[in-house]
């Protein structure tokens, strides 16, 4: 049996990098997973996810986000939220291509800290999630001093 799993990173550069490094040593790790990167564009420039975006390869794939025009003076949190639908979008569409392949499952949805309002999204499937958190433990340490 085959396993999928979903990637979620945070617009910024630093997450999108951190996750596709994860994603790609869990895909080189095992030759039966595959990881889907839905990559949302940053609300200052979409330079950044273009940058780090590259060509699928055989198990790990991209799905970049439209670019829509938005307030630039949204939070982060309202900006992440404003991108359910298309998160949405992206996760139905996951799924049908999924469910018409028998030897392959959903098995979850990895979602980054600054990204855990998709954690509905996951939820809507009956997908189950993980938070992953890209910095490094000493930062982590910092945030709980």
């Amino acid at each position: 049996m085959k396993i999928e799993l979903v990637f979620i990173p945070s617009p910024g550069v630093g997450h999108i990098r951190a996750t596709t490094a994860l994603a790609k040593l869990l895909v080189d790790s095992d030759d039966r997973l595959s990881v889907t990167l839905i990559v949302i564009p940053s609300h200052f420039s979409n330079d950044a996810s273009s940058s780090v975006y590259t060509k699928s390869e055989d198990r790990l794939h991209y799905c970049l986000l439209p670019t829509v025009d938005q307030d630039p003076n949204l939070s982060h949190v309202a900006y992440i939220e404003s991108k359910k639908p298309y998160v949405r979008a992206a996760v139905s569409e996951l799924v049908k291509d999924v469910s018409t392949r028998s030897d392959t499952r959903l098995a979850g949805v990895v979602v980054d800290m600054f990204c855990t309002s998709m954690l509905d999204v996951a939820d809507e499937f009956t997908l189950p999630t993980y938070i992953v958190y890209t910095s490094n433990v000493s930062y982590l340490g910092l945030q709980f001093h």
